[in-house]
């Protein structure tokens, strides 16, 4: 895991997803999503048998590949394999998206 997590490190990003329903008070739910996306194919169906969960996309006519797992359990579970590999700043966000994914969090739209 010591691979995989530098390459998340490197090349991927903890964020939040949306389905895009707006409430009527404005506010969206989201949900935290980890993804890794690159230009080399091979790294990325690597990284995912690391893992040994998540979805592979392709973009700009099969030339990148994002690896993504969303949802609250595999966020959760993308964080605790890669825990001992990451960076402060990676921790930090993961720590961050875990606690607001974790109280079911509504957000403004615009952010």
């Amino acid at each position: 895991m010591i691979w995989a997590s530098g390459l998340f490190d490197g090349e991927g990003c903890f964020t939040r997803g949306s389905n895009g329903y707006v409430r009527q008070d404005g506010t969206q739910k989201f949900y935290p999503v980890a993804k890794l996306g690159m230009n080399d194919r091979d790294s990325v169906e690597r990284f995912r048998a690391a893992m040994g969960f998540g979805t592979i996309h392709s973009r700009r006519g099969g030339r990148h590949w994002t690896w993504s797992a969303g949802g609250f359990e595999r966020f959760q579970a993308t964080v605790g394999l890669l825990w001992t590999g990451l960076s402060a700043r990676r921790r930090e966000r993961a720590l961050s998206l875990l606690k607001d994914g974790h109280d079911g969090a509504c957000w403004p739209r615009e952010i």
